[in-house]
């Protein structure tokens, strides 16, 4: 497996190749050819990754801003729950046995 290469050194390459390519026989184009092909592959699955990547990064973000918007409803029920109960005079719902 080759060496992934960023954007910019694929465009080095791409820049070498096509000036070496005036200077070489046309038998001698076949392994750099090949790398080329090599180096454009590369480059596509990193684009494909990167889309991958960023669509999940998306998702998560959506998600967890319905979790926040979750947690502050249920935050704000608890304490509208504990202020009802607070403030009815009794200990907070907490019931005394029998046999007191």
């Amino acid at each position: 497996m080759g060496v992934i290469v960023g954007r910019g050194q694929y465009i080095s390459v791409l820049l070498q190749v096509r000036t070496n390519l005036w200077s070489i026989n046309v038998a001698d184009t076949d392994p750099l050819l090949s790398q080329l092909e090599e180096v454009q592959s590369q480059l596509a699955f990193q684009e494909d990754a990167l889309q991958s990547l960023n669509e999940a990064l998306a998702q998560q973000q959506q998600e967890i801003l319905l979790l926040r918007r979750q947690l502050e409803l249920l935050k704000q029920r608890q304490d509208e729950a504990g202020a009802t109960q607070g403030g009815s005079g009794d200990d907070g719902g907490e019931e005394k046995p029998p046999h007191y």
